[in-house]
């Protein structure tokens, strides 16, 4: 507030000094007209009267206004005075200068020299018109300095207040406190959305933290338990000896939970890569080609549980990772031959529209959808895995700019990739 009103103060100064400076500039160019005219008077009058004496008649005229004075002095050649006061000036021809007497009073002097004489003419000028323009201008300023300060202030209100509600919630922020919002709304336009895009990116950043802990705190626990088990089995191996068959079993048991870790492992690392550096390697490849590559082993899998596998599949050239489709293409098809039940039928689908498998297992409740697609969770507590699958699909189709749908059937599910 205090910074605008000095603001407003130093344009008021900046302003008078203005007008005082046209002024003064505006004077100057008349009285150097006026001199050029009276000195032209002067020289003529010399010319035909030789007595300079007689030139008081003639500045008696000149001087009949209050505003100015005027005075001659009038040298010979050799600068020795004829008539007039004796002058300190630098003699040049047709020269004009101008003397600072006070703020209303300023004298301007002219020299010129005509028929072997040097003739100084110099005016005093009387600026008491200032002295009203600048009383008129400052009984005027203050009339128009207070509407000014009024809406000012009211204007810093409306635009600081708001801003300082931000400062301090973000201070707040600084100090962990990621709950924190900033209150009400303002009375501009711009700060109002301003304050609402704040709060928006206050809250997604909470649910990312909140996520990021979560997903420490989960990454964590599937790290610590097949590092327990690995740590037990062999401690438990170790306590007495044992026979080959023993020894044998409790590395086949060591070399199971070392696969386990390095499948989270992967994972882990691959879902922390950013996605722009892996979209700039996609080349152009055959989807196909990403399908076939599993069939083989999802076969097994179905085979094992008498399960009717469908695939119809169509050669498929877009943008994309070869191994990030076969993982998600496998991840899709594996869940829905992991959950649907024995002697049951999975449908595979790869066409110009996207990728889809239809099961035959448990439907999947609307609100759990996208929750399921976060790491480490899973539709029921007690289902094995790590709870990855889906979330490095979502991961790998963000990736590759697909949309991951969930839908239903009379028997199942349908998730598919659409692009």
């Amino acid at each position: 507030m205090w910074r605008f009103v000095l603001i407003v103060v130093a344009h008021s100064v900046v302003l008078l000094l203005a007008v005082y400076g046209i002024t003064l500039f505006n004077i100057k160019k008349s009285v150097e007209w006026d001199l050029k005219r009276i000195e032209a008077r002067i020289v003529e009058h010399s010319k035909i009267d030789s007595d300079l004496s007689s030139l008081e008649e003639l500045f008696a005229v000149f001087n009949s206004s209050d505003e100015r004075e005027v005075r001659i002095s009038v040298y010979d050649e050799s600068k020795k005075l004829l008539y007039g006061r004796e002058v300190k000036t630098e003699f040049k021809d047709k020269s004009f200068n101008s003397y600072f007497l006070g703020y209303k009073k300023w004298e301007f002097e002219r020299i010129n020299k005509s028929e072997g004489k040097w003739f100084v003419t110099r005016v005093k000028v009387n600026l008491d018109f200032v002295d009203d323009t600048l009383w008129i201008m400052g009984i005027c300023l203050p009339l128009i300095l207070l509407p000014a300060l009024v809406f000012a202030n009211k204007s810093f209100k409306t635009v600081i207040d708001p801003v300082r509600d931000i400062s301090t919630t973000l201070k707040n922020v600084e100090k962990g406190d990621l709950k924190q919002r900033v209150a009400g709304t303002a009375e501009n336009e711009e700060i109002s959305t301003l304050i609402e895009r704040m709060n928006e990116a206050l809250g997604a950043l909470e649910d990312s933290f909140l996520h990021s802990e979560r997903f420490n705190a989960n990454a964590a626990h599937e790290l610590k338990t097949p590092l327990a088990a690995l740590r037990g089995e062999i401690d438990v191996c170790l306590q007495q000896d044992r026979t080959v068959v023993e020894y044998e079993d409790c590395l086949v048991k060591c070399q199971d939970e070392i696969r386990h870790l390095d499948e989270v492992l992967k994972i882990l690392l691959l879902i922390s890569t950013p996605g722009n550096s892996i979209a700039d390697t996609f080349t152009e490849i055959d989807y196909e080609e990403a399908l076939a590559g599993n069939l083989e082993l999802l076969k097994i899998l179905a085979d094992e549980k008498g399960i009717a596998l469908t695939v119809k599949s169509e050669k498929i050239l877009r943008k994309g990772s070869l191994e990030l489709l076969k993982r998600a293409f496998f991840n899709i098809a594996e869940n829905a031959i992991k959950f649907s039940p024995q002697n049951s039928r999975v449908t595979i689908s790869l066409n110009e529209t996207g990728f889809e498998v239809a099961d035959s297992a448990l439907q999947i409740p609307e609100d759990k959808r996208e929750e399921i697609l976060r790491p480490f969770q899973r539709l029921d507590a007690g289902q094995s895995g790590a709870g990855l699958g889906l979330s490095l699909v979502k991961w790998i189709s963000d990736r590759h700019s697909m949309e991951l749908k969930f839908g239903q059937t009379a028997e199942g599910n349908v998730i598919s990739l659409k692009w």
